[in-house]
């Protein structure tokens, strides 16, 4: 039902069974790393420097700002808000108490099975955070490039970056 638009200047959602109604403008600023949650009635998204949560419902309305400085993704899943960057991945808000992962984690931030939370960083670690614990585990190889991950599957999955040099 809903569409949210990053842009350079604001967010902006709109009802797509709604045709003849203007979008929302939910807030100013560069928008970017939006995640919705399953049921598309949770947006997060980082604006600037701070992470804020739209709830859908009864319209577009912010329910949590909080400055959260040089991130890259976020991801809501069940109850609990997730940002990561060059300084680590955190729980930044919602139904368990907010911790954090040290890292440079900058690549793509996925819900996996179970709500458990994964990213990477382009060095090739991997964070991974969870209710039934929080780990960081080295890849394979040296460099990733992406980092995939489903919350029906039990696979992750990462693109090792090439090296023309070698």
């Amino acid at each position: 039902r809903w569409l949210a638009v990053a842009g350079a200047a604001h967010l902006v959602i709109v009802d797509r069974t709604q045709p003849d109604h203007p979008p929302t403008v939910v807030t100013g600023g560069a928008a970017h790393a939006l995640a919705w949650d399953r049921d598309s009635t949770l947006l997060v998204s980082l604006i600037g420097g701070d992470l804020i949560a739209v709830a859908t419902s009864p319209a577009p309305t912010i329910i949590h700002r909080e400055m959260v400085g040089d991130r890259y993704p976020a991801a809501f899943t069940d109850g609990n808000i997730y940002s990561a960057g060059p300084t680590g991945i955190a729980l930044v808000a919602g139904d368990q108490e907010p911790r954090k992962l040290a890292g440079d984690f900058t690549l793509e931030l996925c819900v996996a099975r179970r709500a458990t939370i994964v990213t990477a960083g382009r060095h090739g670690t991997i964070a991974v955070m969870s209710d039934t614990g929080d780990q960081v585990l080295q890849s394979p190889v040296d460099h990733i490039a992406h980092v995939a991950a489903s919350p029906a599957g039990p696979w992750l999955v990462a693109a090792a970056a090439h090296d023309a040099a070698r």
